[in-house]
């Protein structure tokens, strides 16, 4: 093996340095001593830069000195730090990338995350940290594809239970993403329906992350409540949403008395529901999907116009979910036979979610048919439902308060 010059070996051992301190910038300034064009001696001090790039969110700039090292020695490391640098630009929020760097487009970091991913398993099917991160982008970037999402997270987890003990014992950072996976992995499951699996899974969470807290404690207990609920275990989903309050993690827990009001809810219990949410939240901070909920309440409880009144607060705060809100409205003008504001709540709830979202909102939809069918209008009745042939009802429908 040919020695490295002084100089070279000079720049590793700075850049080992400026790793120690987490000194990005000075480890990233070092970029300025790799030759042009790379040379396959500077590979090493090329991966390093291209890492402090990553941690700067210079995204762009990492990936070309580690498509450039890769060009002169294709490893799986590079092939799945690239997949991990294009996941990274798209989870990036645009406000945090440097003023002075290019983000990438999203169509770009989707290409290359694609491209690299499949290399990188390729090269090691069994990588944990590559099964994750599928998992991950399929479950929030692309539109919660759970189906593949979910085949990607259970197989980041048997790869992790089939190493030997003293491999787990030692490599706590695969540990870190076998919690993540078994917590991933229960949402996926829960939002498809899964949910023995997703119960099972959540448990495991509870259990595997007792002493590290890599999934603060407050959303371990939450997701294993959330899969009781599920199975109808309410007393113990109440268990776990109450241990969820007291739990460690970020401050915000209005959306647990949402869960806890819904048990209360499913009980039977309509009253000591509204008091979960009209006990612990205040009027003038409730978020409006504890509104809309509320609202849910006291329609079940046949208190109608409490009913209106909530759903009225939840439509004048909310930004993303007023067509959930206002499908609710239009049914209760419908019910009561007001069928000419019926329609007309309706056709807000569809043109604001075509706007806001891009889709056609099936309730409001299949609402807006049935009165222009009560009206013996069938022909535009099917006409207006006619989109929805093409895009099958599914299971799960964001609302607000599947998580945080």
């Amino acid at each position: 093996m040919t020695a490295l010059d002084p100089s070279r070996r000079d720049a590793l051992v700075r850049a080992r340095e400026y790793t120690k301190r987490n000194d990005w910038n000075a480890l990233a300034a070092l970029r300025r001593e790799l030759p042009t064009p790379l040379e396959p001696e500077a590979l090493r001090l090329a991966d390093d830069v291209a890492f402090a790039l990553g941690q700067l969110r210079r995204h762009r700039d990492a990936i070309l000195l580690v498509e450039q090292a890769f060009a002169l020695e294709p490893t799986w490391r590079r092939a799945s730090g690239l997949a991990y640098l294009h996941y990274a630009a798209a989870m990036c929020p645009p406000r945090d990338v440097p003023t002075d760097a290019r983000a990438l487009s999203r169509d770009e970091a989707r290409e290359g995350f694609h491209r690299w991913i499949e290399d990188a398993l390729e090269r090691e099917p069994g990588s944990i940290k590559d099964l994750y991160r599928l998992g991950v982008w399929n479950a929030q970037v692309e539109s919660a594809k759970d189906k593949p999402a979910l085949r990607a997270f259970l197989a980041a987890i048997e790869r992790y239970r089939a190493l030997p003990e003293a491999e787990r014992a030692r490599r706590g950072d695969l540990t870190k993403v076998y919690v993540k996976a078994l917590y991933a992995g229960a949402r996926s499951a829960l939002r498809l329906g899964r949910v023995a699996l997703a119960r099972r899974l959540a448990f495991a969470c509870v259990r595997a992350d007792a002493a590290t807290d890599h999934v603060a404690p407050v959303f371990r207990f939450d997701m294993a409540g959330r899969a009781c609920a599920a199975a109808g275990e309410l007393d113990h989903a109440e268990r776990a949403f109450r241990l969820a309050l007291d739990a460690d993690g970020p401050p915000r827990r209005d959306y647990l008395y949402g869960r806890l009001a819904d048990v209360a809810l499913r009980r039977g219990e309509p009253d000591a529901a509204a008091a979960w949410i009209e006990r612990h939240t205040r009027a003038e901070r409730r978020p409006a999907y504890l509104w809309r909920q509320l609202g849910d309440i006291h329609h079940a409880a046949g208190r109608l116009d409490e009913a209106l009144a909530a759903w009225q607060a939840a439509v004048e705060q909310d930004r993303g979910g007023k067509h959930l809100t206002w499908t609710r409205i239009a049914a209760v003008h419908a019910a009561r036979g007001d069928h000419r504001r019926a329609e007309r709540t309706y056709r807000k709830a569809i043109d604001f979610a075509r706007r806001r979202w891009s889709k056609d909102h099936r309730p409001a939809l299949e609402g807006l048919a049935a009165i222009y069918r009560d009206r013996g209008k069938t022909e535009l009745a099917d006409k207006l439902l006619a989109p929805l042939a093409k895009a099958p009802a599914r299971r799960f429908e964001r609302t607000g308060t599947e998580g945080r």
